[in-house]
């Protein structure tokens, strides 16, 4: 399964740092090697970061002939143009939590086992969430 994670987002936002992040560890290539059966071939997510004053609106789209799902997931750009690395990273993190599973849960997909996907989410996600932690307390212990 192909799992993609992209932005739309405010320069300000830095979210390009996050998922330049994100694309150095190994997520992508994980969802790459696990079969999930062939109902769902791809799950694109867009980080989408924006002024509210454009009011971009949340779009979800489950694509049966691509066999796709697309989701955005809003993250408030006030939040982000304020925050340090470690935030903007963990409160990404946090957001694929909650939000993925959530969206992924309102389909039946037939030939998919979403139950296993979700599993197997939560695990690479938590596990990036624990190593912001770990790559936050090396760096506090370097300025010492």
């Amino acid at each position: 399964m192909r799992l993609n994670i992209v932005s739309d987002a405010n320069w300000e936002s830095r979210v390009d740092l996050v998922l330049n992040w994100l694309s150095s560890t190994s997520y992508r290539q994980f969802f790459s090697d696990q079969d999930y059966g062939d109902g769902l071939c791809g799950v694109s997510v867009v980080l989408i970061c924006r002024d509210p004053i454009l009011k971009f609106k949340r779009r979800i789209r489950l694509s049966k002939k691509e066999k796709k799902l697309y989701m955005d997931i809003m993250l408030p750009l006030e939040g982000f143009v304020n925050a340090e690395a470690v935030s903007r990273k963990t409160m990404v993190i946090d957001s694929l939590l909650v939000e993925v599973p959530k969206i992924v849960g309102e389909y039946s997909i037939p030939a998919f086992s979403a139950e296993r996907f979700l599993v197997d989410f939560a695990e690479v996600f938590s596990n990036l969430k624990q190593q912001i932690s770990i790559e936050e307390i090396e760096r506090q212990g370097q300025r010492y």
